[in-house]
């Protein structure tokens, strides 16, 4: 049950499921937290304002004495989600490998493929999803508060779609180590 864990939360991990919880769900204007930029890139979000009040530590949800944006910790992906090469090239979740028959894993992935699912050799589809990729990278950085990077983000690791990587018994096969044409285009 999704509230369960909610309410079993305390202490500083509590702040951090209330965090999570609420980007997942629409704000007085759109959306919150982590899923603006997503959604601002995708072109899916209200506009530029939204963006920029999210940005600047959603005061409307988190203001509390004494804490300001720099308490949050933001983030694009996280452990239990798309990688963020990912995030730009699959629109769907694809966890047939977890033995699950794809039920596992959310539906609400905040993705955009560029055009193509997966993986592609098409030039102009990489050059969108490398500027996709950059366009997240500096939102996340520019926003108040704490960023928070998944190990292998930034080289461009992929779990083939999966969303629920915990699933997998072996290491995906994206996770080599190695710059990937799509991030370094």
């Amino acid at each position: 049950m999704p509230g369960e864990a909610d309410r079993r939360a305390v202490g500083p991990r509590a702040g951090w499921v209330r965090a999570r919880r609420l980007s997942r769900r629409p704000g007085r204007s759109g959306t919150t937290g982590s899923a603006a930029g997503t959604d601002f890139w995708r072109r899916t979000a209200p506009g530029v304002n939204d963006l920029a009040f999210r940005l600047s530590g959603s005061s409307d949800i988190f203001r509390q004495p004494g804490r300001g944006p720099e308490a949050s910790i933001n983030f694009v992906t996280a452990h239990d989600g798309f990688t963020l090469r990912d995030l730009v090239s699959y629109e769907a979740k694809h966890n047939q490998a977890n033995g699950e028959d794809n039920r596992d894993g959310t539906e609400d992935n905040r993705s955009w493929n560029c055009g193509v699912e997966g993986d592609t050799d098409a030039a102009t589809v990489l050059v969108l999803r490398g500027r996709q990729i950059r366009n997240l990278l500096v939102t996340l950085l520019l926003s108040a508060g704490v960023p928070m990077l998944v190990a292998g983000d930034e080289r461009g690791r992929t779990q083939l779609g999966n969303n629920n990587g915990y699933c997998l018994d072996d290491q995906p096969p994206g996770w080599t180590g190695r710059p990937t044409r799509s991030v370094n285009d």
